[in-house]
Formats: structure tokens, C-alpha cells, sequence
């Protein structure tokens, strides 16, 4: 049996794999986590034409208004100076315009993969702290949810 997610956190997550350049993007030259070049070669791994990247299973920017309604709350985690942001607050915000839950949580001056180094970097320890505190909460809310209807059907069953 396939069970449904309660929440979804999305740490630097690729929104579109459709290429652009956009200002993050751009600045991906000076990444010192993620070259764009690297980048690009993690893309051409998702897509084998360019075509493939308007397909929503892939750049889930792409996602139909429905589905993205239908997803559970959603938190995406992205660093001010990472490559994928621009595409991370793009996502953002068309979930928020669809009536998605979707929180955006940016943390200024960190890079794509910061959580790697948050054994060596207090920034980076508290940015990964911080999305870990948001899902438990999220978690911990659907279970409490699940326990009240489970109460209420024992309830109304007699």
C-alpha cells in the first residue's frame, strides 16, 4: 500500500530544467559548491532533448494547477547565491498563485549544498536546522490530524 506524503521539503531543489539563463543562473560561474558547468551536466542526465524539460516530471514548474494543488504543504529550501534559486522562487510563487501550500525559506549568502557543510559552519548548521524543524512540525501535525479523524470515527460509528 502506498502511503501519501504529509509534507514535502525541498532542499535547493531543480524547479525547471527548461535552459535559461537566469541572474542566479548566471552567477553559477562563481558557485564554489556547484559549478554551472556541473549543473548543466546533472540536467543533461534528467533530459535527453530539450523538449523533455517542459515535462512536468522533470521541471515541476511545468505542473498542471490541479496537481499542484494536490500536493501536500511544501517547503522549498534554497541559499541566496545558489544557481537554482531564481527557479526556486519561480516555483514558489506559481504554487502560491494556484492555492498550493508552499513556503519559501532563503538563507542569505549560502550556496547549492549547503547542508554539506553545516558540521563546519554555524550559517550552514542553523540553515539546515531550521527546514528540519518546519517538516517535524509538518509531520507531527498530520499524525495529530489522522489520530483526531480515527477519534471521531470510533465516535460516530456507535
Amino acid at each position: 500500500r502506498l502511503l501519501a506524503a504529509s509534507a514535502l521539503l525541498l532542499l535547493y531543489p531543480a524547479c525547471s530544467l527548461v535552459p535559461r539563463i537566469s541572474p542566479s543562473f548566471a552567477l553559477g560561474f562563481l558557485d564554489p559548491m556547484v559549478h554551472i558547468k556541473m549543473l548543466e551536466a546533472c540536467f543533461d542526465v534528467y533530459i535527453e532533448n530539450p523538449f523533455q524539460a517542459l515535462d512536468p516530471s522533470v521541471s515541476p514548474v511545468h505542473m498542471e494547477d490541479s496537481v499542484l494543488r494536490a500536493l501536500p504543504p511544501m517547503c522549498l529550501v534554497v541559499g541566496s547565491t545558489d544557481p537554482l534559486f531564481d527557479d526556486a522562487v519561480l516555483f514558489a510563487e506559481r504554487a502560491h498563485t494556484v492555492g498550493a501550500h508552499c513556503d519559501l525559506i532563503v538563507f542569505d549568502g549560502l550556496a547549492h549544498g549547503f547542508t554539506g557543510a553545516s558540521t563546519v559552519s554555524r550559517e550552514a548548521h542553523y540553515a539546515t536546522a531550521e527546514p528540519i524543524r518546519w517538516f517535524k512540525e509538518r509531520i507531527l501535525a498530520a499524525e495529530n490530524e489522522k489520530r483526531r479523524l480515527a477519534a471521531h470515527r470510533e465516535i460516530t460509528a456507535y
